[in-house]
């Protein structure tokens, strides 16, 4: 009875838990992120995020032209997915200023819009104020969603746009109508635009049309409309990557597991490492596997009941087009880019609300105690997880960049033009020191002719933090002066 009563009172206040509790508990527990400069992993793209924000700030506002620090003497435009998230926050930054906190801020209330998505979709399609709440906050605290929350990365933008889609089309099957419909594929359309591997959320509305026309609900015409409609959302998409992706040269991303180069035991390793740590315990938390389960079956169970509608197929089809494409660039992803698995977080939330919520409603006083102890322990396990990645001696980076990050911004004029390096992600180095100019890496035959080569082209400084390079004596002979020692990376003068 006293369970029944507290389940009573979360759902009488359910609104508040999911508008302020669940933000504000996630707000706290990112503490040790908030004034932190970039760090963690994927570091290469969060500096090669910030740098595109920075640019927008600080030399060309015009969203057709993020630009890059490594770019030479030329302008550095660097045209991938559309900048809009970048943008965004540049707008922002010019009026309140332009930091990495404004980056994670911005990126939170994005996560927090994702999370309201997440309530939004489960309580469209099963109706369950307890399970949209649950699901609400288990998103929160799934571990790899909670380190994306404060990461300067697109890709939050497009998963709470893709998110949302879903969402929206799922209320909209019940009573169809071409204005939510036009919204969903909307909200798909941007999502590609800013990520283009979201393109498998736009089976979404496509099947949902689907239905509504073998429902009679709209009729030969309204599917040329709804053709129409979709064409016209795709048009921006469409137009920027037949425009940008011949720049892009090969990528195994695009090609994904066809021309990827692998082989069976390594193919293998990452398997096992994903149904081992990655699904477990980076996309949720190792402690709710009983409960997914639990959910799953609960979902094989009531089938018939959530196939009323068609909902089923609209969210299923998502589902097998996000499966299909994680195996299509599962050699990509690896070990290491949790982020392409991002939009299966959902559904793997919706397996663990599903059996949280149908223990709860039970009357057996163990299997609730269980329930309630392993969805309390759930921020704690994650927080548990995520937390190192946010220590700066676990940073992925010469850690001299992060601790004299201010020196090294200070240590020649900000529109000198400088050699960096080496560094393979050619955007840590030069975002850090924030200096325009040339990068090279251990791959590439670094020497006095390539550097004399930079110098002619308007080279002025040189920035090292590997001695096999700057104490060569051919080297040393086009080097001026020593500036200065900040940890292991010294900055010289070019001759």
């Amino acid at each position: 009875m006293k369970v029944q009563k507290i389940l009573a009172l979360l759902l009488r206040y359910d609104r508040w838990l999911l508008w302020v509790g669940i933000p504000l508990l996630s707000l706290v527990m990112h503490y040790s992120a908030w004034n932190l400069s970039l760090t963690g992993p994927h570091v290469w793209r969060q500096s090669q995020t910030q740098q595109t924000i920075d640019s927008f700030v600080e030399e060309d506002f015009c969203i057709l032209n993020p630009r890059q620090l490594a770019r030479g003497a030329g302008d550095g435009i660097a045209r991938l997915e559309f900048p809009l998230y970048q943008w965004l926050i540049a707008a922002l930054g010019k009026l309140v200023g332009n930091t990495v906190l404004l980056s994670r801020i911005f990126t939170f209330l994005l996560s927090c819009v994702a999370i309201w998505g997440m309530h939004a979709l489960l309580l469209a399609w099963l109706h369950n104020r307890l399970t949209a709440l649950l699901a609400a906050y288990l998103m929160a605290f799934a571990p790899a969603f909670f380190y994306y929350a404060v990461t300067p990365l697109p890709d939050m933008l497009a998963f709470t746009s893709a998110l949302w889609s879903l969402a929206v089309l799922l209320r909209n099957i019940d009573r169809f109508s071409f204005k939510m419909w036009s919204l969903g594929m909307a909200l798909a359309a941007m999502a590609t635009l800013l990520k283009l591997p979201y393109a498998m959320f736009l089976v979404g509305p496509l099947v949902a049309a689907a239905i509504a026309f073998r429902s009679k609900r709209i009729g030969i015409a309204g599917l040329a409309k709804a053709g129409l409609i979709a064409a016209m959302a795709m048009l921006p998409a469409t137009a920027w990557y037949l425009w940008v992706m011949p720049t892009w040269g090969a990528s195994g991303a695009v090609g994904g597991l066809f021309t990827s180069d692998w082989e069976w035991p390594a193919l293998w390793a990452i398997i096992r490492y994903h149904m081992t740590e990655m699904y477990p315990r980076t996309l949720m938390s190792i402690v709710a596997v009983p409960l997914l389960i639990w959910g799953y079956y609960q979902l094989w169970v009531q089938r018939n009941a959530l196939r009323a509608g068609g909902k089923h197929l609209v969210a299923g089809s998502v589902m097998l087009a996000i499966m299909a494409f994680s195996l299509h660039e599962i050699m990509i992803i690896g070990t290491i880019h949790d982020y392409y698995l991002l939009p299966i977080v959902p559904f793997l939330v919706l397996g663990i609300a599903l059996g949280a919520s149908h223990l709860l409603e039970q009357k057996h006083a163990v299997s609730i105690g269980i329930t309630v102890l392993l969805l309390a322990l759930i921020p704690y396990m994650t927080h548990r997880r995520i937390q190192p990645r946010w220590r700066p001696e676990n940073a992925e980076f010469n850690r001299d960049l992060l601790l004299y990050q201010t020196a090294l911004r200070q240590a020649v004029p900000d529109d000198a033009l400088v050699v960096a390096g080496p560094d393979v992600s050619h955007n840590i180095f030069p975002y850090y020191i924030h200096k325009k100019g040339w990068v090279w890496d251990e791959n590439q035959d670094f020497g006095a002719l390539q550097l004399q080569a930079w110098r002619d082209l308007g080279a002025q400084y040189l920035y090292c933090d590997d001695r096999t390079y700057d104490s060569r004596p051919e080297l040393q002979a086009m080097l001026s002066a020593e500036i200065g020692r900040f940890g292991s990376i010294r900055v010289y003068r070019l001759r």
